[in-house]
């Protein structure tokens, strides 16, 4: 088969195996999410986690949006990585053929892995798992492996005999050497080595080979990733325009004597600030706004999803079914990092009764259906002023 050294055919492979790859680990996951029965739980996680900033473990439902973009950001890194060791594969610079190719691919999988972890998003190994985590970090190394392996050919003999030196010069009898230490070491002149071959990748016979690569690769990706039919979508339930912002209202401690103050304004098209100062004076210690909603606007809902910028202390979310003004309210508290948007998915089901601050006895469940008023709450005797942006309120409907 021919040989090519073309710089656009080790593109080719390149592309090629880093797609591969990409595909053959999405398929992995694709399938034990399917086992554990959380299908493209995985990619979501990881979309989620690295697009939106939402900490791993507040991560429970599928986001579509986040899914589909770090779709593509996952082929393109893989086709970076793919790059990286296919030209290291072309210049002899990995060792052995295909399992030190394998081991070294697996090498820098793991340890990106490990760098991403500790890093950039810490906890985002333990939300994957390890073991499901090595195991994909291996079907993608053997991919890649295949893959490279597969396009080149390795023209790796060379003589081992000894060189005839002749201190008159080279005759058309004397054997030539490779350029390696060992003729080095023999005394062999450097114009009489031959330098050690290049890996180059294989030229395709046709370009119906070409398009029948490139088809399977679609279809592994459409199988990894399209399979979205019946999972969850994002609603908003709460809009942060102005004029949406000014059906809120404060209630404080001051309708039982304390002094704590708070209110909500737009900051711009789509932000919202929920501000105020919190107070311990007259046995006070909490500060609210809330605003009303369409009721059944949470009746097939899953999660309560918001996109915050705190100042590193602890709110409340707050749900209530009917439009009294006092009663049982659904809370729970979600924690914020000072100066940093950050999006927090609050399953349903982790809201608990509250009423004035105690767990009332014999309290209603929650019932989706009927919440017609959310709001947000500081208290847990944190005192002094506060401040939280927000730019997301929505929930999470199960199909």
């Amino acid at each position: 088969m021919p040989i090519s050294t073309k710089p656009g055919d080790i593109a080719f492979a390149s592309i090629l195996s880093g797609a591969y790859a990409s595909a053959a680990i999405a398929l992995f996951f694709l399938v034990a999410d399917a086992l554990g029965g959380r299908i493209l739980h995985t990619p979501s996680l990881m979309g989620q986690v690295v697009l939106f900033n939402t900490a791993p473990a507040n991560v429970t439902t599928v986001r579509l949006d986040a899914l589909a973009i770090y779709s593509v950001v996952h082929l393109m890194a893989f086709i970076g990585i793919g790059s990286l060791v296919t030209k290291a594969y072309s210049r002899s610079m990995i060792p052995g053929s295909g399992p030190g190719l394998f081991v070294f691919t697996l090498g820098l999988l793991t340890a990106g892995t490990m760098v991403v972890d500790r890093v950039f998003y810490p906890g985002i190994i333990d939300a994957i798992g390890r073991l499901p985590l090595a195991l994909g970090n291996g079907t993608a190394s053997a991919t890649m492996t295949a893959m490279i392996y597969w396009t080149f050919a390795t023209n790796d003999s060379a003589s081992t005999d000894e060189p005839v030196i002749n201190s008159s010069g080279p005759s058309p009898n004397d054997r030539v050497l490779r350029a390696t230490p060992a003729a080095r070491q023999n005394g062999v002149a450097p114009s009489r080595l031959i330098p050690p071959p290049r890996r180059t990748p294989k030229v395709y016979s046709t370009a119906r080979t070409q398009s029948s690569r490139f088809a399977s690769l679609l279809f592994l990706s459409v199988l990894s990733f399209g399979a979205l039919e019946g999972q969850t979508e994002q609603r908003t339930i709460v809009s942060f325009e102005p004029d949406a912002v000014s059906d809120w209202f404060a209630v404080n401690d001051g309708v039982m004597g304390g002094v704590s103050s708070s209110r909500i304004r737009p900051a711009s098209h789509d932000i919202a600030i929920f501000e105020g100062h919190l107070s311990l004076e007259n046995n006070g210690g909490f500060a609210s706004v809330r605003t009303p909603i369409n009721e059944g606007a949470l009746s097939k809902a899953a999660a309560v999803v918001l996109t915050v910028r705190g100042d590193g202390k602890r709110y409340q979310l707050r749900l209530r079914m009917g439009r009294n003004w006092d009663g049982v309210a659904y809370a729970v508290n979600f924690e914020t990092t000072a100066d940093t948007w950050t999006t927090i998915e609050i399953p349903l089901e982790q809201f608990q009764p509250m009423f004035r601050g105690f767990v009332p006895r014999n309290a209603r469940a929650l019932n989706p259906s009927q919440v017609q008023q959310i709001g947000l709450m500081m208290t847990d005797k944190q005192e002094g002023p506060f401040r939280l942006e927000i730019s997301k309120l929505d929930a999470t409907i199960e199909p």
